[in-house]
């Protein structure tokens, strides 16, 4: 084979190598669709408006048909959520997440509404229509909602104004129940138990204080509080999941992140395990051995330390974010995984330097078959 065929082939492989790892850094791009943006009035087909603390969940479904939640929105005002000043709140949407949406009453799989709508980006006015008799026995809270927690929010978070605790049951199916409540009181809009091979019933009630004796816990600022009580399991661990809504999480300011669940018992507040399971709405999940009080905290990400790789030819340390000595390790949370090929740290791309080895094979056979001749 001559100098020139092997220079050849060899431009030929070093393209091959630089399109297929562009193709695919491309692939793994998925960047989230334009936000599609509803609002108008909800009432059931017998003219009974939605009453306040309803919670609208919009449900999407894909080409393939598959399902997934991707948002909720909280009733504020009897008969309509949302609103049409580009200040108000809306139920936003990912549209890039299925072709067509529907919407649910309190839960992804309570009173479907009577149309499903296309899924496209922008701003619309979408009166939703439910099945008759979906809101003639809702009541709504004796006050119209949650109240603010003040500047700070502080300890004692579940403040509603006038609203009083909800207390909820639902039995166990196949191990398993979700208790539904309202927002006014702790800002927990569901509870989901899991209790394998369980039977009976589960009870969720909304704390406005904390049980007498109950200190504040210490691990940080305390957001919503509930008392769950289901039967204890026998082999293995139970799960809890709460949702959030997002009316609480926002006036508290708070990063999905930085939200632990804490379970009251032995005297204490224990922090669980507390993973993301899902952002909108925020569901947060942990397990647990037995049920009593549990409490949904902030903690400080002040003391989170971010360690930095190593990189070859010298060593870095970790720095705290903004404190010095040891912290604690935070809770372990949901991480995203990253949706493309990450350049290693200091700006190293692994493509570059493969490339680059690659020429230098080529380089030297060049020369080793010119010498010989």
């Amino acid at each position: 084979m001559t100098t020139k065929n092997i220079l050849a082939v060899a431009m030929v492989a070093l393209a091959v190598v630089i399109s297929g790892g562009a193709a695919v850094a491309t692939a793994q791009e998925d960047p989230p669709g334009e936000p599609a943006s509803f609002y108008g009035s909800v009432e059931d087909a017998d003219g009974t408006a939605a009453p306040t603390g309803t919670t609208i969940y919009a449900v999407t479904t894909d080409e393939e048909g598959n399902t997934s939640v991707e948002g909720s929105i909280t009733v504020e005002t009897a008969g309509q959520y949302g609103g049409s000043d580009a200040t108000d709140d809306k139920l936003r949407i990912d549209s890039g997440t299925g072709t067509e949406v529907r919407f649910h009453v309190n839960s992804a799989d309570g009173p479907q509404s009577e149309s499903t709508y296309d899924l496209d980006a922008g701003v619309y006015e979408q009166d939703l229509t439910f099945p008759a008799g979906t809101f003639e026995n809702a009541e709504a809270p004796a006050d119209g909602g949650g109240g603010s927690a003040g500047a700070g929010g502080g300890a004692g978070a579940d403040t509603g104004t006038g609203s009083s605790p909800v207390s909820e049951s639902s039995d166990l199916d196949d191990g398993s129940a979700e208790v539904n409540l309202s927002d006014g009181i702790s800002g927990v809009t569901s509870v989901r138990v899991t209790v394998p091979g369980a039977t009976g019933e589960a009870t969720v009630e909304e704390l406005n204080e904390l049980p007498e004796g109950v200190s504040e816990p210490e691990q940080g600022e305390r957001i919503s509080t509930v008392d769950i009580s289901a039967p204890d399991p026998t082999s293995g661990p139970a799960t809890v999941r709460i949702t959030i809504s997002q009316s609480r999480v926002d006036e508290f300011n708070a990063q999905p992140e930085n939200l632990r669940i804490v379970h009251y018992t032995d005297g204490g507040w224990q922090s669980l395990d507390t993973t993301v399971a899902s952002r909108n709405p925020l569901v947060l999940a942990g397990s647990v051995d037995q049920f009593s009080p549990f409490a949904v905290i902030q903690v400080d990400d002040r003391a989170t330390v971010t360690a930095t790789p190593t990189l070859a030819g010298g060593t870095q340390t970790p720095t705290p974010a903004a404190e010095t000595g040891t912290p604690e390790p935070p809770d372990a949370v949901e991480t995203a995984q990253p949706t493309s090929l990450p350049a290693e740290p200091g700006g190293f791309d692994l493509l570059p330097v493969a490339a680059l080895g690659l020429v230098a094979v080529i380089v030297a056979a060049v020369v080793i078959l010119r010498r010989r001749g």
